[in-house]
């Protein structure tokens, strides 16, 4: 993973509009099946979230998922690594369930 790098570096505008940066976000796409018992189990161990609904997003505190398709989530989480070791451990039981 490369290392995070901000789009405006820190730089601010305050005019006619303000312009600044959130923090920086992580963000992950799953092509999966969202039935899957395994990935509403892994959300929650991994995110405290569930699977949302058609079009819907669930956030909570640095976490989202987002619905993008009958067969696709899009994960919002810290820039960390903690994540990209968290999940492996779970998607190894769960690669059946993803499309390739």
């Amino acid at each position: 993973m490369s290392d995070a790098v901000s789009a405006l570096g820190g730089v601010e505008y305050d005019g006619v509009v303000s312009v600044s940066e959130n923090a920086l976000q992580g963000m992950i796409t799953l092509r999966c099946d969202l039935t899957a018992p395994i990935l509403k189990e892994t959300l929650r161990a991994t995110l405290g979230l569930d699977v949302p609904g058609m079009r819907a997003v669930l956030a909570k505190d640095n976490y989202a998922v987002a619905w993008m398709s009958p067969d696709e989530l899009f994960l919002f989480v810290p820039p960390t690594r903690a994540l990209e070791r968290l999940l492996p451990r779970y998607l190894r039981d769960w690669a059946r369930h993803i499309i390739w």
